[in-house]
């Protein structure tokens, strides 16, 4: 199983015993409303998107992870790397439940994601789709150094494209030395 830590959180691979986790976190209306039914996941749709998740896993190497507190040892979100459909583009997700909003932990998992992204797997460019009234979704991607991107329009007009490349990542004042943050395999 794969696992990545940062200096709060445990990132792990998402494995069968969390699927009910993923659906408690797909149940709510509030954790749901800018995600693709814009509503709670029934559960024949909450099922479909968790074996997407393993199954992305077994295909590619890489996927998402379930976020857990190092302290508490709860699980509190989801994040990763995936694949969209068919395409070449590589989109960033994460995740959340409401009451650890605001610890600044997406912003930790989501550089967590690029450093991987870029250095383990070796990506030349990492992607994120965000709902236009997705305010601190936005202001993740952009905090994290993604720039809106025309080119990645894979789901359509629905959402805001940015994008972000490995030069970058690695040339600009990063992530990780802004925070003094490392994203690291166990």
């Amino acid at each position: 199983m794969k696992l990545l830590k940062t200096k709060r959180l445990r990132l792990k691979q998402i494995i069968e015993e969390n699927y009910d986790f993923i659906r408690f976190y797909l149940s709510d209306p509030e954790r749901t409303r800018f995600l693709p039914l814009e509503k709670p996941y029934p559960e024949e749709k909450a099922k479909e998107w968790f074996l997407n998740r393993i199954l992305h896993w077994e295909k590619n190497h890489f996927g998402s992870f379930v976020i857990q507190e190092r302290e508490s040892e709860k699980i509190i979100g989801y994040c990763g790397l995936e694949y969209v459909g068919e395409s070449d583009f590589i989109d960033i997700r994460y995740g959340l439940i409401q009451e650890v909003w605001g610890k600044g932990y997406a912003f930790e998992v989501a550089s967590c994601c690029l450093e991987y992204g870029f250095e383990t797997l070796g990506l030349k460019t990492i992607y994120g789709a965000v709902v236009p009234e997705n305010y601190s979704s936005i202001h993740i991607l952009k905090k994290i150094g993604m720039k809106p991107d025309s080119n990645f329009n894979c789901y359509g007009t629905i959402v805001d494209s940015y994008s972000i490349s490995r030069n970058d990542f690695s040339t600009k004042t990063t992530v990780k030395t802004l925070n003094n943050q490392t994203c690291f395999d166990d």
